[in-house]
């Protein structure tokens, strides 16, 4: 039998180029509605493409993309130097809550009208 001898950078800048192609062709904001969904991902600072290959996943080839994803996080300290741990749910649902104060005055608003109409 006989052997067919393939030069190595040849399939190395094949696959280089069909990676790249693939890539060019991804939207960056569907990328982050992707990583939102995936990862709980809200905003992501930076989106850059790291490397990619191809992998077999399920007996299938497919295309592995690998991003790096740079994010903002905070850390909350209490006056004792220690870190509070907060309830990320809560927090993003603090953040997107009303001012208290102007809440408050609302809801007395509202109140009011309920009272006097009476």
């Amino acid at each position: 039998m006989s052997r067919i001898t393939l030069d190595s950078d040849i399939m190395k800048n094949a696959k280089r180029e069909m990676i790249g192609m693939i890539r060019a062709s991804i939207d960056l904001d569907r990328l982050r509605e992707f990583f939102n969904q995936q990862y709980s991902f809200t905003d992501a600072d930076e989106i850059s493409f790291k490397d990619g290959d191809t992998v077999v996943h399920n007996d299938q080839v497919a295309i592995k993309l690998n991003y790096k994803v740079g994010l903002t996080l905070s850390v909350l300290i209490d006056s004792e130097g220690n870190p509070i741990i907060a309830d990320t749910r809560q927090s993003a649902e603090t953040e997107n809550a009303e001012d208290p104060v102007e809440e408050a005055g609302s809801q007395a608003g509202e109140a009011a009208k309920t009272w006097g109409s009476d």
